[in-house]
């Protein structure tokens, strides 16, 4: 669009663009001005940037008396893409642009002999950006049959990250009745907890500049029981079957186990065996003698 001002003498004009400029964080981008009116020694233009946190405008770069100015915290990396820019076009041209870029930059021409005031035009600047690093938060010890919820967030991200969650360590699916995710605020609802939902949980948070993550551990507990379960003999049943190191040697069927995957083995046990779940269903120990193993009701 373009902003004019006349006087008892000539128009001035400036144009800059309608829509937004964006350029990806890091790479140089230049916002355009143009201008039409005569050139002479009271010609002056001015660029002013007002910060996207801050309405007060300041003056980063000005051009008068064949003399180019820059005193503004970005001065090193402003130029102009015509220097002098007596030539009708005042393109500003700012390098490794940063987040604190964004804002509006305003293109302003003076010309006394002219016209009465100025010309001017503004440019609203959107730096584009990946996510940054997210931060996961939320229930990280539930019980059986209660509720967890975890969040995820992104202080970065330009346009606004899509958070998805999923589960690192799952060997089977959960249940999606029970996951109520939030892709637009990063909440994921975990519902009617059971043992099968502790594990590690990873957010991902991502646009089409990048992508970032995070993680939480959720643990979910129940009462405690135990049972003494006696060892089988040495060789009863060969442990390189199960596992290859040499120092396990016994391992025997756990009694009355229908589910093993609600079973923890306690390594607290008084006679202090080293004991390992398999998924067959067995327990395989370091030495012979009773285990103790505890599981979650």
């Amino acid at each position: 669009h373009s902003l004019s001002s006349t006087g008892a003498g000539l128009c001035v004009e400036v144009t800059v663009p309608q829509d937004p400029v964006m350029q990806e964080r890091g790479s140089s981008v230049e916002l355009p001005c143009h201008y039409k009116t005569s050139v002479d020694k009271n010609f002056m233009l001015e660029w002013k940037f007002a910060p996207a946190s801050n309405i007060l405008s300041l003056q980063i770069l000005y051009f008068t008396n064949d003399k180019l100015y820059k005193p503004g915290s970005q001065a090193e990396r402003l130029s102009l893409l015509h220097d002098p820019p007596t030539m009708g076009d005042a393109t500003l041209q700012l390098a490794n642009v940063r987040a604190s870029d964004n804002g509006t930059y305003i293109c302003v021409v003076n010309n006394p002999p002219d016209f009465y005031g100025s010309g001017s035009g503004l440019i609203h600047f959107t730096v584009l950006m990946p996510p940054s690093t997210p931060v996961c938060k939320g229930t990280e010890y539930a019980q059986i049959g209660g509720d967890a919820t975890l969040t995820c967030s992104s202080v970065e991200g330009v346009p606004a990250p899509i958070y998805a969650w999923s589960r690192v360590d799952a060997k089977t699916s959960l249940p999606l009745a029970n996951m109520v995710q939030d892709d637009q605020t990063g909440k994921l609802q975990l519902t009617n907890l059971s043992l099968a939902f502790s594990g590690t949980y990873q957010c991902v948070a991502s646009n089409q500049f990048g992508h970032a993550s995070c993680q939480v551990t959720v643990n979910v507990s129940g009462k405690m029981s135990a049972l003494f379960v006696p060892v089988c003999p040495p060789g009863a049943l060969p442990s390189a079957h199960a596992n290859s190191s040499p120092r396990w040697k016994d391992r025997c069927k756990l009694p009355r186990l229908d589910s093993v995957s609600t079973f923890l083995l306690d390594a607290r046990a008084r006679h202090k065996r080293v004991c390992k779940l398999l998924a067959s269903g067995h327990v395989l120990v370091d030495t012979t003698g009773p285990c103790l193993v505890s599981w979650l009701q």
